[in-house]
């Protein structure tokens, strides 16, 4: 079960805490006790999750999937495109 405040959403899973931030102010916390961080702005300095998925990171592999502690996004999985080369 998880919480939410203004700042940020944490959830306690199995391998450790994801947490969902939605404002600057929780990038500090959700960096020192976050095992996967998810964030809707760029994240940038945050060296304690193991997965960080920020806004930029997210777009450019167009979408994530996350399994066994392991991030694979969908360009990663379906290859590069010729109409979409990045």
């Amino acid at each position: 079960i998880g919480r939410c405040d203004s700042q940020s959403c944490v959830v306690q899973a199995p391998d450790g805490v994801i947490a969902m931030r939605f404002r600057p102010e929780a990038l500090a916390e959700d960096c020192a006790h976050a095992a996967i961080l998810l964030s809707a702005m760029p994240v940038s300095h945050c060296t304690g999750p193991k997965i960080i998925l920020d806004s930029k990171t997210i777009a450019d592999g167009g979408g994530y999937a996350i399994t066994n502690g392991n991030a694979l996004s969908v360009r990663q999985w379906r290859g590069a495109r010729p109409w979409n080369p990045k």
